[in-house]
């Protein structure tokens, strides 16, 4: 949750993170990753990362800013998923976004 970020940060990490509070009801996540100096930040809705996580990883973080998910959709937790396995996979970011967002734009046709 969002207001428990509270950890000391690690060399190489990542994480898939609820950007609520223990208050709210709805619930959105996203994911990071992180490995020495390289961070890439994931929000399905293409938002850059709340000032709570880019204080937690520090700039510069590399972002996507390409709305994949429409307001009613609930997978954001499995493009997460998605992300992080393939940013492990040695994956680069970008080509993992594409991926995501030709996966999103046959699905509409």
């Amino acid at each position: 949750m969002r207001d428990q970020l509270n950890f000391t940060p690690l060399r190489n990490e990542c994480e898939i993170f609820n950007l609520n509070t223990n208050n709210q009801h709805d619930s959105h996540w996203v994911c990071w990753f992180k490995h020495g100096d390289e961070k890439y930040y994931f929000d399905s809705f293409g938002i850059i990362a709340p000032r709570e996580i880019v204080e937690y990883l520090k700039p510069p973080i590399i972002y996507s800013t390409c709305q994949i998910q429409g307001f009613n959709d609930i997978n954001c937790g499995q493009w997460s998923l998605y992300v992080l396995n393939e940013l492990n996979r040695k994956r680069l970011f970008s080509d993992i976004v594409l991926d995501v967002v030709n996966v999103v734009r046959r699905g509409k046709k």
